[in-house]
């Protein structure tokens, strides 16, 4: 949608692929934002994962 005064922030936070569970899930991110008056939609996912994305996205727009 389009931005706004009542918009949040759309996080992306990469971890690496050896993480453990526990940092692979969004709760530590919106524990870190407890408290702040920052809303925030979280998504986390691993270094292959997101690097996957990304020429996956790449290569379906003919730019690799």
């Amino acid at each position: 949608g389009d931005a706004g005064p009542e918009s949040d922030y759309d996080l992306l936070v990469i971890v690496p692929d050896d993480a453990p569970p526990e940092r692979r899930r969004s709760r530590l991110a919106y524990e870190a934002l407890r408290g702040t008056g920052t809303a925030a939609d979280v998504l986390v996912c691993t270094h292959s994962y997101f690097e996957g994305a990304v020429i996956f996205e790449h290569r379906s727009q003919g730019l690799c």
